[in-house]
């Protein structure tokens, strides 16, 4: 459980410095709740990422118009 753990908190000091001492059924709940973020955050980025490369596209091709 606590691999897993720092596999999601590595690089976040503080998040990392809050999980030392928990027992193992908090570390659980935290672990669930840590990996639902990322996959959350993931599927934002990828949203955030579609929507600047289509402006970046949209943005070339009316440069390239004038």
């Amino acid at each position: 459980m606590k691999k897993t753990m720092k596999r999601y908190t590595a690089f976040v000091p503080k998040t990392l410095h809050a999980t030392k001492n928990l027992t193992k059924k908090t570390a659980r709940h935290v672990t669930y709740f840590l990996s639902n973020l990322t996959k959350t955050m993931k599927r934002n980025a990828k949203k955030i990422d579609k929507k600047v490369a289509s402006t970046i596209r949209s943005i070339g091709k009316k440069r390239s118009r004038k």
